[in-house]
């Protein structure tokens, strides 16, 4: 009789998955529940367990602060955050790009874009191997407090480390455009995007629709039109009808009518082409 295979057949011990979790380094095994409960936007969970973790005496390594820094930025306890990031170097734990990326995206979204100015010239200066990621993070920040000044430099560092833009870096733009009403600056990001090749996301052709809110009179909804010309984009029927409705809730009946019209005479001709091929 072959004992290699349990008697029941596919039947599996329920105790395997714990035993082999408890087997687990004890850092490790703190580490994998904090990600997951991270992951699924338990932060009260993740919190609950690395005091569990430090209750039990097991030292914490840097993917623990990474994983609790950017916990504490989800749930904007930017204080908090700090006081690991202070708490990892006093114990000679080395922050990474991770580290700080977290950090300055905490710092934009808590409306403390001076500090994230601060980490971002601080870690340029450290000699950390740079991403796109970092990059998108203080770009971001910036954005989110009204500061478009940041994107030339920001792109120009970019550019200085031989990296490229991608399409998070394209939204990020688009977004922040849509945000502060620079609806004739999108246009460009659109063209970039296409020059350099970067892929439209559903996140970028999302942000596009959600322009139409930003169109007040007939000048803006040419700007709106060239805009999605320039994506070479046609919304969907659904899509269309979207954004036509959100000009309608927002009281701009004579703008929703126009667009309208338009998009319908877009999808009546973006038809008869397929047609007639």
């Amino acid at each position: 009789m072959d004992h290699r295979f349990p008697k029941n057949g596919n039947r599996q011990d329920p105790n395997k998955g714990r035993e082999r979790a408890m087997s687990l380094p004890a850092a490790l095994h703190y580490n994998q529940e904090i990600a997951r409960f991270s992951k699924s936007k338990q932060y009260d969970l993740a919190c609950a367990s690395y005091e569990r973790m430090i209750g039990a005496g097991v030292p914490p390594d840097v993917v623990t602060y990474n994983t609790m820094i950017n916990v504490y930025v989800k749930s904007q306890k930017l204080t908090d955050a700090f006081r690991l990031f202070e708490e990892m170097k006093f114990h000679g734990i080395n922050p990474t790009i991770i580290t700080y990326t977290s950090l300055i995206d905490g710092c934009g979204k808590c409306n403390n874009f001076s500090h994230a100015m601060m980490l971002y010239e601080d870690v340029k200066r450290s000699g950390i191997e740079l991403n796109m990621h970092f990059f998108n993070a203080i770009l971001n920040a910036g954005l989110l407090n009204g500061n478009l000044y940041i994107i030339d430099t920001v792109l120009a560092d970019v550019a200085k480390y031989n990296l490229h833009p991608n399409t998070v870096t394209f939204n990020t733009l688009l977004a922040g455009f849509a945000r502060f009403d620079q609806l004739r600056l999108m246009k460009g990001v659109v063209e970039k995007m296409i020059a350099q090749g970067v892929e439209f996301s559903l996140v970028t052709q999302t942000t596009l629709l959600q322009a139409a809110q930003l169109v007040r009179d007939q000048n803006d909804l040419r700007m709106f039109l060239d805009l999605l010309d320039a994506a070479k984009f046609n919304p969907s029927k659904n899509q269309a009808s979207q954004a036509v409705m959100d000009l309608i809730n927002a009281k701009r009946f004579l703008v929703a009518h126009s667009l309208f019209l338009n998009l319908l005479t877009e999808m009546f001709q973006s038809m008869m082409k397929f047609s007639l091929h």
